[in-house]
């Protein structure tokens, strides 16, 4: 007999259900047992796990009541039909088949032993896509067959087709792409077990670099003229990524570089302030990728306030220049703790991200929105081996297949949780010892999705 669906982790409300649904919703399912003989007669029973459910320790079901069956056995009587009927709440699991076995204990035969019709045990999530202007999202089909399907056993049901938000080169955080959603956002009405995607061009954040670089620079005599005709060049390297070709008005106003002041410091005496405007640095060595990239600058310093300074003789010394300037740092995905937005970029590090790469931080993103990687506290799961938190990312994740040593990841991650992608070599899946955990996950009300873009 094949077994009716359970959504376990969403409450029983018709606005969660489906028309085309063959089952029921909750974790509470009621079973119904037959005896032979319509009789009302007392029958024990006992829940029926099948052998290939995901298993909770010990130390999970004690913080975790949803953990476990309730009851899981227990006696009743039957009614004049010789029908008994029990409810039983299944543990938060998806992937996982339940049946009742009821026994009418006979003095003078054998006992009668009856079955219940199988329950297996789904867990159910709505999303909305939401795109940027200028912004094609990629086919998702494949990321909802994935989780739908074994190990994981989530099912991602798609809503509010076609909406979209306008373009802005570059987003960070809520407060940058949220307000925007907000207005776009189609499932409020199934929060909080929903989420939405926003498919944007850049995500990046703003840092700051400062830089000293010297040169030696010798002011040649009174006598030597037109030296306001001439520049010095000092080339600086700053090693970071500059915050440039992401916005047009940026750039407009050279805001990659915040400020930028020289001084003439002799071998004897003191130092001399030299004026440096910012339209002498200029950007270098680049574009290194598709639409922009500079970590170089090129200092021209006009000559005419040195002339200023000139003597008799010839003045030995150096010139210090002292560079701030405004640096981007990428990210392919983003999600913020505990709100149900996931932003996934097209760009980064000025180049465009290829299908695969979005969807891959897709997967990544919703695994933290379901509760990924758990650590052990609390309600959670166990956390599984390879979890870390920090070494180089933000939050929780798997570090399954590479290792983490004096200050650097080597090795080849093998799990889809691992903290960056950068190399793009990171798999779209769940390693072997987070798979089993995205199965057991406690989908009643995630945390991850507690606070809507549409409160």
């Amino acid at each position: 007999m094949a077994a009716r669906k359970q959504w376990v982790n969403v409450p029983q409300h018709g606005k969660y259900q489906r028309k085309e649904d063959l089952g029921q919703l909750g974790r509470t399912v009621r079973f119904e047992l037959a005896l032979a003989k319509k009789l009302v007669r007392q029958v024990s029973y006992r829940l029926v796990a099948n052998p290939a459910n995901a298993t909770y320790t010990t130390s999970e079901k004690g913080r975790n009541l949803r953990f476990s069956p309730d009851p899981s056995t227990g006696t009743g009587t039957t009614g004049p039909d010789g029908r008994l009927q029990v409810f039983v709440e299944l543990p938060a699991a998806g992937g996982d088949e339940f049946h009742l076995e009821g026994k009418k204990h006979n003095i003078l035969s054998k006992d009668e032993v009856v079955k219940s019709a199988p329950v297996a045990t789904v867990r159910r999530l709505f999303f909305q896509s939401v795109t940027m202007v200028g912004v094609t999202a990629p086919d998702v089909t494949s990321i909802v067959d994935a989780f739908g399907a074994d190990p994981i056993h989530v099912e991602l049901v798609e809503k509010g087709k076609g909406k979209t938000i306008p373009a802005k080169s570059v987003v960070y955080a809520f407060d940058d792409v949220g307000p925007k959603v907000k207005s776009q956002y189609q499932l409020k009405i199934y929060d909080p077990y929903a989420f939405v995607i926003a498919w944007v061009e850049y995500i990046a954040q703003e840092g700051t670099a400062t830089r000293s670089h010297e040169i030696p620079q010798t002011l040649p005599e009174r006598k030597v003229k037109d030296l306001a005709d001439t520049v010095v060049s000092a080339s600086v390297h700053v090693g970071e990524w500059l915050w440039h070709a992401l916005d047009s008005t940026d750039d407009l106003a050279q805001s990659w570089l915040t400020s930028c002041t020289c001084a003439f410091i002799p071998d004897v005496g003191a130092e001399v302030p030299l004026a440096l405007p910012k339209s002498a640095v200029k950007l270098d060595k680049g574009p290194q990728f598709t639409h922009g990239g500079y970590e170089d600058v090129l200092i021209a310093l006009p000559m005419g306030e040195l002339a200023k300074l000139q003597t008799d003789a010839a003045i030995p010394g150096k010139l210090r220049f002292a560079l701030t300037f405004r640096t981007a740092v990428f990210s392919g995905g983003q999600s913020g703790e505990h709100l149900n937005l996931i932003t996934i970029a097209s760009k980064a590090m000025w180049k465009d991200r290829s299908d695969p790469l979005r969807l891959n931080d897709l997967v990544h993103e919703i695994g933290h929105k379901l509760g990924m990687v758990p650590d052990g506290t609390g309600a959670a799961l166990d956390a599984p081996a390879g979890y870390y938190t920090g070494q180089g990312h933000n939050g929780a994740h798997c570090g399954t297949g590479a290792t983490y040593t004096n200050n650097a990841w080597n090795g080849a991650p093998t799990c889809v949780m691992f903290g960056t992608d950068r190399s793009g070599t990171r798999p779209s899946t769940f390693c072997s010892a987070c798979a089993p955990v995205v199965r057991k996950l406690d989908l009643g009300a995630p945390a991850g999705l507690s606070t809507s873009v549409s409160p």
